[in-house]
C-alpha cells in the first residue's frame, strides 16, 4: 500500500517519511476514527489541511503519504505542489500495455492506453480516472510521480525519452545488455528498482562524457518479475523504462 511504498522510497532516497494520518493522530492525541465519531468530516478535513501545511513548511526533502480523500478537499493540491514537471510512471499488472511513462510538464488531461482493458486518464495533478465507463480495473495498478526539472535536462522529452535506454533482450533470463545514451556530461546513475521502490542493482555511479554506453546486467540472482530501470544525470531523472525477467 501507500505507506509501504512511501517508506521504501524514503529509505532508498534518504528522504524523511510522513504518514499524514499518523501525524494527525499524534498531534490530536486520538485516532482518526475518534475524530470522525466525536466531531465530523468537515472538522477533520479542516485540521487535515492545517497539518498538511505544517508538514509542507518543514525545510527538508520528504515523502508524504496522504489519505485517499486528501486531494479532494481544501487547497491540498497547491500545498503538495503536484503540478511541478515530472515523469508519471504507471504499472498495471495484467493489462495489455502494463507499463506506461508520461512526461507531465503542466496541468492537463493525459491519456494512457492500457490495451483491451480500456483507456485511463491522468489530469496532471493526481486524479486518475477511466475514460470509458465500461472499462474496469481488473488488475493491480499503481502510479509513481518523479519530480524533475525537465527544462534543464537535455534529451528529456515526450519524443525521445525512450531512446535513452535500450535493452537486448527484454524480457530476459539470466541477464541482458543495456544501452544508455548520455546527452551531456555529468555524474551518471543507472539503477534498477523492484516495484516496491527497492534498489535491486546499482549498475553505474560515475562521471560520463556525452555518448552511447553499454553495460551488462546479471539478473541470475533476482526472481522473475517486472522491474524499473532508471537513468539520472547529476541527480536529475532523464529516462526510465520497465524491464522484465522471465526464466526460459
Amino acid at each position: 500500500g501507500k505507506s509501504a511504498i512511501g517508506k521504501s522510497l524514503s529509505k532508498n532516497n534518504g528522504y524523511k517519511f510522513y504518514d499524514l494520518d499518523k501525524y494527525i493522530e499524534e498531534k490530536e492525541g486520538r485516532k482518526i476514527s475518534e475524530i470522525f465519531n466525536h466531531n465530523n468530516e468537515v472538522y477533520f478535513r479542516k485540521i487535515e489541511n492545517s497539518y498538511l501545511k505544517e508538514i509542507s513548511l518543514i525545510k527538508e526533502n520528504k515523502i508524504i503519504s496522504t489519505g485517499g480523500g486528501t486531494p479532494c478537499f481544501q487547497n491540498n493540491f497547491e500545498i503538495i505542489d503536484l503540478v511541478t514537471p515530472g515523469m508519471f510512471i504507471i504499472t498495471a499488472e495484467g493489462a495489455e500495455n502494463g507499463y506506461i511513462e508520461m512526461l507531465i510538464e503542466e496541468p492537463g488531461i493525459y491519456s494512457a492506453f492500457l490495451g483491451d482493458l480500456g483507456e485511463m486518464q491522468y489530469d496532471g495533478k493526481g486524479h486518475i480516472r477511466l475514460a470509458s465507463p465500461e472499462a474496469q480495473f481488473a488488475f493491480d495498478c499503481w502510479g509513481l510521480r518523479i519530480s524533475t526539472n525537465t527544462s534543464s535536462v537535455p534529451g528529456m522529452s515526450k519524443d525521445n525519452n525512450k531512446e535513452l535506454l535500450k535493452l537486448a533482450p527484454n524480457p530476459f533470463g539470466s541477464g541482458t545488455m543495456i544501452e544508455y545514451n548520455i546527452p551531456r556530461s555529468g555524474e551518471v546513475r543507472l539503477l534498477i528498482y523492484d516495484l516496491s521502490g527497492k534498489v535491486i542493482s546499482d549498475l553505474k555511479n560515475e562521471h560520463h562524457q556525452s555518448g552511447v554506453y553499454h553495460t551488462y546486467f546479471d539478473s541470475s540472482q533476482i526472481p522473475d518479475g517486472f522491474y524499473i530501470l532508471r537513468l539520472s544525470i547529476d541527480n536529475q531523472l532523464v529516462g526510465a523504462t520497465k524491464i522484465s525477467k522471465i526464466n526460459n
